[in-house]
């Protein structure tokens, strides 16, 4: 059998579905899919490995639409056994899965080098295991012992007090997709930490009481960045504000905008305006950039 270009196996079938078509082998029916092949549907996800009684079973790749992929043992139809799955937001999870979910021996590592070693169920870590930060250990896996707590809106994987609660490193999932990872006391954020936001925002600084408050960094999926100081989540005091297209304003920030005395600079380096700013916009000046 030919398919563009590609010589497949001899015993290579192609069959066509309502929501796709299959390539591979099939039993003595004639249209049961068992041995190898591939299922691709119409959405573009695809399943490429092997079947038994039409359905994935053994080991194979399924690859979703928008980019998931997870590599490893399927049982009739299911991701179940060993295996690693890929998401888009960069956690990849390598380990053991049951009916489809996370469940059994894992290792789960999310953005920025966290890394979290120990038993899972439900899809979530759970119970103690091993945590690790980015460039910690030279070799192998390193760390400290954590615990793993599921809460109503997300779950917390990291170092507890001896009441168990969040304290030291560690990270909270939530299950809007926005995550946190740094320092804790008394379970709640404070220290130094990284928020990021689900649509992209992603805030690098100190916290007090799970309050964005202190000296920090903001950046946005649009390309502007702010750091300086922070109260409550909102640009107040002194700090600078960064455009993609080059240009910057230093000075003071009222209520996350640009009031009282700042300096706005072009890309180039060289001042357009120095002088008094009020609810971020520029008082004595007739540039439409710093007026509008």
């Amino acid at each position: 059998m030919e398919i563009d270009g590609l010589q497949l196996p001899e015993d290579y079938v192609r069959l066509q579905f309502e929501d796709g078509h299959y390539i591979g082998q099939v039993a003595d029916d004639g249209r049961t899919f068992e041995g190898r092949g591939m299922y691709m549907w119409d959405n573009e996800d695809a399943y490429m490995g092997e079947f038994k009684g039409g359905v994935p079973h053994g080991q194979g790749r399924f690859v979703w639409a928008n980019g998931e992929v997870y590599v490893g043992e399927f049982r009739e139809g299911y991701l179940s056994g060993k295996g690693r799955f890929d998401w888009t937001d960069q956690r990849v999870y390598e380990g053991e899965f049951l009916n489809g979910v996370l469940c059994g021996k894992g290792r789960m590592a999310w953005p920025f080098g966290v890394v979290f070693e120990g038993d899972f169920a439900d899809g979530k870590p759970i119970g103690r295991g091993r945590m690790a930060w980015a460039n910690e250990g030279d070799d192998g896996f390193s760390g400290f012992d954590a615990l793993a707590k599921e809460y109503a809106d997300g779950f917390y994987v990291g170092e507890v007090n001896q009441d168990s609660m969040e304290h030291g490193n560690g990270l909270f999932f939530y299950s809007s997709g926005n995550f946190y990872m740094g320092e804790f006391r008394n379970g709640r954020f404070n220290g130094r930490g990284v928020y990021i936001w689900a649509d992209g925002r992603i805030y690098t600084g100190d916290f007090i009481d799970d309050s964005m408050s202190g000296q920090g960094e903001m950046k946005w999926p649009s390309g502007d960045r702010y750091e300086g100081d922070f109260i409550n989540g909102t640009p107040v005091g002194k700090g600078k504000m960064y455009w993609p297209n080059g240009d910057h304003y230093e000075g003071d920030f009222v209520k996350g905008t640009m009031e009282g005395q700042g300096i706005y600079y072009s890309k180039d380096g060289s001042i357009v305006y120095d002088g008094a700013w009020m609810q971020g916009c520029a008082v004595h000046s007739d540039d439409k950039r710093l007026t509008e």
